[in-house]
């Protein structure tokens, strides 16, 4: 077949010397390419990245271009400071800290839509157009349960 080892055999009689300039000569164009052409294409994707700082993220939603249009600013900020090196690892901390607060707020925003889905007409303010009407409250009832109103 093709793969005999006698097609491999003008490169088993290459001396050892030139077997380690090809490997030596292999590692400087890496590190060349490391310290030259790499960073120059991580500059360029940089450039552009702020360049076009709106298409990082989707924003189909309204919810979503509020959200963008509100932390853009800081994320350029960021962007620009760091000049887009940053760790793996900061990068999961900070993701896990947005995570937290955005869990701890939704909780928050679900406990009190609940609570004013338990409150009865009664339990409102009234307004007229002399002002706010407090209903009266009854002698006996307890101080622990300030802000409940009996008409």
């Amino acid at each position: 077949g093709i793969f005999r080892l006698a097609a491999f055999l003008p490169l088993l009689h290459v001396p050892q010397i030139l077997w380690g300039a090809l490997g030596f000569s292999v590692v400087m164009l890496y590190l060349i390419w490391l310290t030259t052409i790499q960073k120059k294409l991580e500059s360029d994707f940089f450039q552009k990245s702020i360049a076009k700082l709106d298409g990082l993220t989707s924003t189909d939603t309204q919810t979503r271009r509020d959200t963008w249009k509100n932390i853009s600013e800081s994320v350029k900020k960021y962007l620009e400071k760091t000049r887009g090196n940053y760790s793996l690892f900061k990068v999961r901390e900070d993701f896990n800290a947005v995570r937290k607060l955005y869990n701890k707020g939704a909780s928050e925003v679900r406990q009190a839509l609940s609570e004013l889905a338990t409150l009865k007409e009664e339990d409102f303010i009234a307004m007229n157009e002399a002002g706010i009407h407090l209903p009266e409250r009854k002698i006996s009832q307890p101080a622990e349960d300030e802000g409940v109103w009996e008409i």
